[in-house]
């Protein structure tokens, strides 16, 4: 992303590092996302977010729907995220694709 780094020279950028979550804080957040959930499943949630508040809401959302498939990876969580994006997309590029 060249763009970012020139973002980054900018006077007016203000650059904030964020500290990862600790294990209250994401028992928290799960708990305001999802009510409450078992004690594996936030275990689960804990230690595979890692701390990063993105993985904890879509680690949440993914339990939310079947606590036993919570993704094992970082591909495989991206993917459950973004997947009907793309099913979509596909499916309307071949719908303008085929009308042309």
């Amino acid at each position: 992303m060249p763009w970012l780094a020139e973002v980054g020279r900018l006077p007016i950028t203000t650059r904030i590092t964020l500290e990862r979550l600790g294990d209250e804080q994401i028992d928290s957040l799960v708990t305001h996302l999802a009510g409450q959930v078992p004690g594996q499943t936030a275990a689960r949630i804990r230690e595979r977010s890692q701390g990063i508040p993105f993985f904890v809401e879509v680690l949440t959302e993914c339990a939310n729907r079947d606590a036993a498939r919570i993704p094992e990876s970082l591909r495989d969580l991206m993917l459950t995220r973004f997947r009907p994006t793309a099913r979509v997309g596909g499916s309307l590029g071949e719908h303008v694709g085929g009308s042309a």
